[in-house]
């Protein structure tokens, strides 16, 4: 199971709908251009595929920072908390 902070900079605002959506249907949004995924590792690359597929590089941009369970413990949070997801948690595929 892969856990990943996903973030971006989409310039358009088509290409912003569609990059939100595909994130919105394999994670949890933490902030709002900020996702966290938790899926297992053939569908982390689908998604990142089709996120790249999405989007314009340049003038986009993706950052995706991969999570060890050491980091999400280490995990601080100031005002409305946000769980992270889980291996339990489902997602559309």
């Amino acid at each position: 199971m892969d856990t990943l902070l996903i973030s971006y900079d989409i310039c358009s605002p088509d290409r912003l709908r569609r990059v939100a959506q595909l994130l919105e249907d394999h994670g949890r949004r933490v902030q709002q251009s900020v996702f966290a995924c938790a899926l297992p590792a053939d569908q982390t690359e689908a998604l990142l595929d089709d996120v790249l597929a999405a989007m314009e590089c340049p003038p986009d941009h993706l950052f995706v920072l991969p999570l060890c369970q050491r980091c999400l413990e280490g995990i601080e949070q100031h005002g409305p908390e946000v769980r992270f997801p889980s291996e339990t948690d489902c997602y559309i595929a």
